[in-house]
């Protein structure tokens, strides 16, 4: 049998659930250039899929509505339904990013977020399984927007770039000597002498230059 081409995925043998954390995984061996630039888009969609905290109005709400099992049995077809269509675009925007067309990734992950907007609002499903799936992608939906350690980053960086969060280590290459010693002055080692460093929320981008009058 012919290997699929390189960014594909066999969907014909898996199933929704399947289809979105091998897609999340993807992510995290993007190119370290592209994942920079739509980390906030990376964020932002992990956030849309995090389920409401336990004690969220929205959760007793569907508690008291989930008495039988064809109510959960209709949650969770409509909720793989969503995760069909959300896996598929986070898919796409997987292939441009592999294919080095960034603006398409971008614009394939504001899709996805747009699919996966108030998937959180409530718990994801009753069914384990579902729940189990979408947290998973949403761990390495975070992880791809923030571990650059040992990327090089060395043509990825902007003076605009919000960096805070940012986790890096003595293999990530920075576009010059001033970057590596602004990164290194915003950043702690977490944890202490292990080589591994995060950026603080106190990184403020390069003010630019005053435009000429």
């Amino acid at each position: 049998m012919t290997p699929p081409r390189r960014g594909t995925w066999p969907t014909a043998t898996r199933g929704p659930l399947g289809r979105l954390t091998a897609a999340a995984e993807g992510w995290r061996s993007a190119p370290a250039t592209v994942r920079l630039l739509h980390r906030a888009t990376l964020l932002e969609l992990a956030d849309e899929l995090t389920p409401a905290p336990a004690g969220d109005p929205a959760l007793r709400a569907w508690a008291a509505a989930r008495d039988g099992l064809s109510a959960r049995a209709l949650a969770r077809a409509a909720d793989l339904t969503r995760v069909r269509a959300l896996a598929k675009a986070v898919e796409d925007a997987l292939r441009f990013a592999r294919d080095g067309e960034a603006s398409a990734a971008g614009h394939g992950l504001c899709r996805a977020v747009e699919s996966a907007h108030g998937f959180g609002e409530r718990p994801v499903a009753p069914d384990a399984g579902v729940t189990a799936a979408v947290g998973r992608a949403v761990d390495v939906l975070r992880s791809a927007a923030t571990d650059f350690r040992g990327a090089d980053l060395a043509a990825a960086v902007a003076d605009d770039l919000r960096l805070a969060g940012v986790r890096w280590d003595g293999g990530t290459r920075w576009p010059g000597d001033d970057w590596a010693l602004r990164v290194r002055n915003a950043s702690a080692e977490d944890p202490p002498g292990s080589g591994s460093y995060v950026v603080l929320p106190e990184w403020q981008p390069e003010p630019s230059p005053p435009t000429p009058v």
